[in-house]
């Protein structure tokens, strides 16, 4: 059984038998402080990072919509550190959990899975 760190990072990958370029495509990309803005899907802020961390959100603006799930990672995790809490929105024409979008709460975080060919359902877990 695994232990300890699990995060996909390039050492972890390296040391586990990937070459460079492959743990280079592999490795869990991570952005931090985002801001979230907009109050609807065109305003929101986005990012196409597997983890992001949101670090504030404008006064009544408080959107981040989810980039388009395709290719082998189909996943992405969303942090709220800001004051308030989030709007998380699907990417454009797609749904999350069956809705236009979800709130994260502050201090809360959401792994968004994407369950379909098109990339653009997610399903919050």
């Amino acid at each position: 059984m695994a232990t300890g760190n699990q995060n996909l990072t390039s050492d972890n990958l390296l040391r586990a038998g990937f070459v460079a370029a492959q743990a280079d495509a592999v490795q869990d990309s991570i952005q931090s402080n985002v801001t979230a803005v907009g109050t609807t899907i065109g305003t929101a802020a986005t990012s196409i990072a597997d983890i992001v961390l949101i670090g504030s959100a404008a006064t009544g603006n408080t959107g981040f919509q989810l980039r388009k799930g395709n290719g082998f990672k189909k996943r992405q995790i969303v942090i709220n550190m800001g004051p308030g809490s989030a709007v998380v929105y699907p990417p454009t024409g797609g749904v999350v959990n069956n809705t236009t979008s979800v709130t994260l709460t502050s201090g809360s975080q959401a792994v968004f899975a994407s369950v379909d060919l098109a990339g653009l359902q997610y399903w919050k877990t």
